[in-house]
């Protein structure tokens, strides 16, 4: 395990000019948006999906057969792959909030931690969408075939959304009222509640996908 994480952690290494360009443009749309906290979803969202990434370079010029040559069980790969996507995004969110904080002191923008709270929530809830959804169809398509079904996957996480939104219109319901109603009344409850809907989904996906790569021909 500890080798694995060592792995994934020097190809991020060599990915160094992909998070350099993460940071700058954190900057430049929180800057130019006047929202510090956007450098929040921005990062945590693109480093869970580098999470991925890992998968393709493992699976490149058939290295998944050789890498279980090596004393790890399938299980113990997928289990790697969910912990490196967690502490990355983890990462990513602590370098994001401080570039928040940062820009909103050099601009003097004057906000609240309860905005910060729901901000952050959000966006692991986001992260572990992300990662529940595609490590799966990654181990199960592969590299190539897998970009469609993401494409299928978040065409119809769009579609929900766009649906459940047009349903509550029509039902008479402010549904932006009820979400800021639901962070004011209780932000500590919405929290918890929310790192737990992200924790549920990245154990069930964890199952999906240790149930993938067993079956997996390599």
């Amino acid at each position: 395990m500890k080798g694995m994480l060592i792995k994934d952690v020097k190809l991020m290494k060599n990915q160094m000019m992909f998070f350099i360009a993460i940071i700058f443009m954190s900057i430049a749309f929180s800057a130019m948006w006047e929202n510090p906290f956007f450098a929040i979803g921005y990062a945590t969202s693109l480093v869970s999906i580098f999470t991925i990434s890992t998968i393709s370079y493992d699976d490149y010029e058939n290295g998944m057969a050789y890498l279980f040559t090596l004393p790890i069980s399938r299980r113990e790969y997928v289990m790697e792959k969910y912990l490196f996507g967690v502490l990355s995004t983890f990462l990513a969110l602590v370098a994001a909030a401080a570039i928040a904080f940062g820009i909103g002191a050099v601009q003097k923008i004057e906000f609240s931690m309860d905005e910060f709270v729901s901000v952050a929530a959000m966006s692991l809830v986001m992260a572990s969408f992300i990662l529940a959804f595609s490590l799966p169809v990654q181990l199960k398509f592969g590299a190539e075939r897998s970009r469609v079904a993401l494409l299928l996957v978040m065409g119809i996480a769009v579609l929900i959304g766009f649906l459940t939104v047009k349903a509550t219109e029509a039902a008479g319901v402010n549904l932006e009222a009820v979400l800021d109603g639901l962070f004011q009344d209780s932000l500590a409850r919405t929290f918890i509640i929310l790192v737990l809907i992200g924790i549920a989904l990245l154990v069930i996906s964890y199952q999906v996908s240790v149930r993938i790569m067993e079956k997996k021909e390599l």
